[in-house]
């Protein structure tokens, strides 16, 4: 589909909502080479390719391994990672994280029932679980070294994560993806009482990816015209005050949750929780025979360039100033 849209220049701005976890190492050169053939010819015609970074942050809890989803690591390709926004009563936002959450659950009655503890630990709240919650994709490439558009933005400490070789990093840049604090949207549902149509949120960055690419769409309009293959731009942004808002470390913050057991009403109880907001500490992976290992999540929020968001989010100036005198 993505060839055949680009072959025809049905589109200036494509926006992607799927990748392969840790595709970056696991997916066969062969594969690789095929999409990154398609994305440079995009790149030469000036349609924009935007690929969501993933949700489960650097691969590590499904795959075992440290590697970025891909295709949002090719450096052909715009990849767009999560944050956490915060909105207040009059639409304005008032700050804005990375997301990377983790999720701890009151043991009750109901969560029993559901299978997600025993009678032995009713009471007491579970261990932090990453697993539960998701967060935005990212990390330092294994294949492709640094693009152009990355040198003197990317810290070192990032690019040579790997090696003395300076490597791509992705994501490029974030927007809202907290499922949490995601987009409302509704449609007409198939409920036990009925069929009739309801709200609920909606996250991931399979939202964030979209969302920027309205943004970009803005631009083209502002613009007069499409401007091209779009990273080169972005990090260009990168010295332009008001253009990118910078996603800082979050401190110790969290969310509390009291949730329908059943997803539709309180008959069958509640289920509370707790979620950590920039959660940066440690992730698990077990695998099929039962055994775990641990580790440090190696995604992080800091000033500037970082691998849990990129350049930060668009900022007040970004269409403005992406668009030029």
């Amino acid at each position: 589909m993505l060839r055949h849209i680009v072959d025809h220049h049905l589109a200036d701005v494509v926006t992607n909502s799927y990748g392969d976890p840790a595709g970056d190492l696991l997916d066969s050169a062969d594969v690789r080479t095929a999409t990154d053939n398609a994305l440079l010819m995009a790149a030469g015609t000036g349609i924009r390719v935007l690929f969501s970074s993933g949700d489960w942050e650097d691969n590590y809890t499904l795959t075992g391994t440290v590697a970025p989803t891909y295709p949002a690591s090719s450096p052909w390709a715009t990849g767009v990672g999560g944050t956490t926004l915060k909105i207040n009563s009059a639409g304005q936002r008032f700050g804005e994280l990375g997301w990377s959450t983790a999720r701890s659950f009151l043991c009750n009655e109901a969560y029993v029932k559901a299978g997600g503890c025993t009678d032995k630990q009713l009471g007491t709240w579970l261990p932090i679980n990453l697993a539960l919650d998701g967060g935005s994709g990212g990390g330092t490439s294994v294949v492709y070294p640094q693009p152009s558009y990355q040198a003197g933005v990317v810290p070192s400490s990032l690019s040579q994560a790997k090696g003395s070789q300076p490597m791509r990093v992705e994501p490029d840049i974030s927007t809202e993806a907290d499922p949490a604090t995601g987009m409302l949207v509704g449609e007409t549902q198939t409920f036990p009482n009925g069929v009739y149509y309801d709200q609920y949120r909606i996250g991931g960055t399979s939202l964030a990816s979209p969302l920027l690419g309205g943004a970009i769409a803005r631009a083209d309009g502002a613009a007069g015209h499409p401007f091209g293959f779009l990273n080169p731009s972005l990090y260009a942004l990168y010295v332009h005050r008001g253009a990118l808002y910078d996603i800082l470390p979050a401190g110790k913050q969290d969310e509390s949750r009291a949730d329908f057991a059943n997803s539709l009403d309180a008959t069958q109880g509640f289920l509370y929780s707790t979620r950590i907001i920039d959660y940066e500490g440690q992730e698990q992976f077990c695998n099929t025979g039962g055994e775990c290992k641990t580790r440090d999540l190696s995604l992080h929020t800091a000033p500037g360039y970082d691998n849990m968001t990129g350049l930060g989010s668009p900022g007040e100036q970004f269409i403005s100033q992406l668009v030029g005198p």
